[in-house]
This record gives structure tokens, sequence and C-alpha cells, in this order.
């Protein structure tokens, strides 16, 4: 392993309950690594026309960067692993599609995850958005508004 750092993978529980599962390999999916640094969503998107090799950022605040990619022999799983989480038709690779998930973060708790993939040129973009289901809103004056101001 790189420092004890965890690779996360999809599995099955059932075939009801889909979970994420953290294993001591390697980072393949950074996806408790965006949830901890607080990311939006992460994209993952094949590099120019090798499908086997993935950029992979997340955007924390607006800003995107970079994460190290999945090993290149693990792409077409996780690929595959993330659209049966999502459940749309893993048959259909033209058209775009929309799923969703849920996953529970050992510190952050549930996190609802909508996933959607779309092809291009050397194989599948999929953008992840990694939404917290039990944040709380922002109130007016966390946003920097009082009540007169809103209209």
């Amino acid at each position: 392993g790189r420092g004890g750092r965890a690779c996360v993978f999809f599995f099955f529980k059932d075939s009801a309950t889909p979970e994420i599962y953290t294993l001591p390999l390697h980072d393949a999916l950074p996806i408790y690594t965006a949830v901890e640094s607080g990311a939006s969503d992460l994209h993952f998107k094949p590099r120019s026309r090798h499908r086997r090799h993935l950029v992979v950022r997340m955007r924390v605040d607006g800003e995107l960067s970079e994460l190290e990619p999945p090993p290149p022999a693990l792409v077409e799983a996780l690929l595959l692993r993330a659209r049966l989480l999502a459940r749309v038709d893993l048959a259909e690779k033209r058209q775009p599609q929309d799923g969703r998930f849920s996953f529970t973060h050992p510190l952050h708790g549930r996190i609802d995850v909508r996933a959607a993939f779309v092809a291009v040129v050397g194989g599948e973009r999929m953008a992840l958005r990694l939404l917290a289901a039990t944040g709380t809103g922002l109130g007016l004056a966390q946003l920097g508004l009082d009540r007169k101001s809103v209209v």
C-alpha cells in the first residue's frame, strides 16, 4: 500500500443494499478522500484515447483539483461497479444516463450520490455529485443576509 491509505471499492452487500467498502490496497476510487475534503463532486474522464487511463478531479469550493487516478487494470471494473450502484442500463453506452445511490461514511454519515455517465471519444465520462443526506441548510445569517434583504 501507499502510506496506509485505503482503496474504496463498490460492492453489493446484498441485492437490495449497495454499499461502498474500504479495502487496504491502493487508492482506486477516491470517494472517501473527496467526502473528507468537502468536495461537491468527482469527475472521471478518459485520458485522450486511452480507455484504461483516467483523469480524476474533485471540485472543492468551485475549484477542480486533480487526484491520482486508479490503476489502469481496475478502470473498467470501477466504472461497471458505479453503473451497477447507480442502477443505470449496463447495455446502453451511447446515450447519457443518470442514476443515484447512497453510502454511509464513517465520519460524515449518509452521503447521497448522483451519478452521470456520458460516452466520449476514448471511453466514458462519469461525474459523481456528493450530497450530505443529513446536512442542515444554511440560515440567512450564515449566508450574510437578513430578513429585510430577502424579497
